[in-house]
């Protein structure tokens, strides 16, 4: 098995929705870090995303990451 990857900023990765409040979704990415994606509340969840990260996470805040595409999303 691989050791997981750290994402720097502006690497794309792929993304599972996990949670969403009225700010944007929580995410899981392939790596299995954890993130959230502003303006996105929309998104059920599990569904799958390609996403670009914009801010490492911090001591006190999650990975930062945009939302681009939407890969797979499950019929509700």
């Amino acid at each position: 098995m691989s050791t997981p990857v750290a994402y720097e900023r502006f690497d794309a990765c792929y993304g599972k929705v996990v949670d969403c409040c009225r700010s944007g979704a929580y995410l899981v990415l392939d790596n299995g870090a954890k993130a959230f994606a502003y303006r996105f509340a929309h998104l059920f969840p599990g569904t799958q995303v390609l996403c670009t990260v914009l801010q490492p996470p911090t001591e006190k805040k999650r990975m930062l990451v945009s939302i681009d595409s939407v890969c797979y999303a499950p019929v509700c």
